[in-house]
């Protein structure tokens, strides 16, 4: 029932956001956020070393899918299960942060792997230029989806992606 709810708000974000599709390519790019899992830090410290080589400036946003923060310690801002409504929607301290956090972004890579509703929500509210992410099974938040093996060394990953990132550059 609470999943119900939380689609049709996410339904509802993506049809009512008015967002600037252009993209030129990769090189036109100076500002990304990374959303990732924390227990996946591996894979989202790898796409940002090598985005940071290529001259982009980074935000990551972290997921904890678990009741609280326990565990891997990380410099990044992170929210877990505690900071969701009784409807599972993110509570305004998360929303607050996440939008500081990709405001200036002109993409937005979501590395999760799971189809977490907190988090397709904030995305959803997003208006980055070009949205990418792992693909999902019943969800459509992204223009460039990846189709890629939970169990895929991070490194490989985060080649492909950038592979098929430089690769793309909308029509003007």
């Amino acid at each position: 029932m609470l999943d119900y709810f939380i689609k049709r708000k996410i339904r509802s974000n993506l049809n009512d956001l008015n967002r600037n599709r252009n993209f030129g390519g990769l090189d036109d790019i100076r500002t990304i956020t990374i959303i990732f899992e924390v227990s996946d830090i591996e894979r989202a410290k790898n796409l940002q070393f090598l985005l940071n080589s290529e001259g982009k400036n980074c935000n990551m946003f972290g997921f904890y899918n678990q009741k609280n923060k326990l565990g891997d310690s990380i410099d990044e801002f992170a929210f877990s299960k505690a900071d969701l409504s009784i409807f599972q929607f993110p509570n305004e301290a998360v929303i607050v942060e996440f939008n500081k956090i990709v405001e200036s972004s002109q993409l937005l890579i979501d590395l999760t792997y799971n189809n977490y509703l907190s988090i397709n929500y904030l995305i959803s509210s997003n208006n980055s230029n070009l949205k990418v992410g792992i693909a999902k099974i019943g969800i459509d938040l992204y223009d460039f989806v990846v189709e890629i093996q939970k169990n895929v060394d991070s490194k490989f990953l985060s080649e492909q992606i950038l592979f098929y990132l430089r690769k793309l550059k909308s029509q003007r």
